[in-house]
């Protein structure tokens, strides 16, 4: 990693939050689409910010890499005050929210996940490399 590449890291603004995978209404909706259609991946890949955690982010809408101790993704963050509570980041259950859970103790861990929630220029995960496919 070079000099610059340290100090962006330095920069970019980083909080730890919990991730609760859900089921959402236009996840239900969207069981008729592609999943490589962009309205699947708008629907799916995104996540749920309470306005104080995204303020802390510095942004108001864009992309976060999430980490956990099972994976990392990146997904792009939208505020939402209504459905969502301070400290907890909400992901549809799907492709995108599965690369950050995972088994422990023979249990799928799919709420109260320690994530590292990052800002990042970098595009959100793309369906295909989430299979394990190029093209």
């Amino acid at each position: 990693m070079s000099d610059e590449d340290s100090f962006y890291k330095y920069l970019v603004p980083k909080i730890k939050l919990l991730a609760s995978i859900i089921r959402t209404v236009p996840q239900s909706v969207m069981s008729d689409k592609s999943i490589l259609s962009s309205e699947y991946v708008n629907a799916m890949a995104i996540c749920l910010i309470h306005p104080q955690d995204i303020k802390l982010l510095g942004i108001k809408e864009g992309n976060v890499r999430l980490t956990s101790k099972f994976g990392s993704v990146i997904v792009k963050a939208i505020e939402s005050e209504k459905d969502t509570e301070e400290g907890i980041v909400f992901l549809p259950l799907g492709p995108w929210a599965n690369q950050i859970s995972g088994a422990e103790n023979s249990k799928l861990q799919l709420k109260n996940l320690e994530v590292n929630v990052e800002v990042t220029k970098d595009e959100v995960t793309d369906i295909r490399s989430l299979f394990g496919k190029k093209n």
